[in-house]
C-alpha cells in the first residue's frame, strides 16, 4: 500500500487510518494466506472526488 508516496507492507491483522487529502493507493495483494476483509469507510454525506471538485471550480459553480 502506498501512502503519500511511501510504500508500506502489511503483514498482520489491523486497521489503517488515512486522513482526508492524503494520496494513497495502489493496493496490491502479492500473497494471501487466509481470508481477509477490506472495507473503505467515509463519514461524509456526499462524496466528491478531487477531479469532480476541480471541474466545478473551473466552471465557476458551487459543489
Amino acid at each position: 500500500m502506498d501512502i503519500a508516496g511511501e510504500r508500506h507492507t502489511i503483514t498482520t491483522s489491523g486497521c489503517v487510518y488515512i486522513p482526508a487529502g492524503v494520496e494513497h493507493c495502489p493496493l496490491g495483494f502479492t500473497r494471501v494466506d487466509r481470508p481477509f476483509r477490506f472495507s473503505a469507510l467515509s463519514l461524509v454525506p456526499h462524496y466528491v472526488s478531487d477531479r469532480e471538485e476541480r471541474a466545478v471550480e473551473r466552471a465557476g459553480g458551487a459543489g
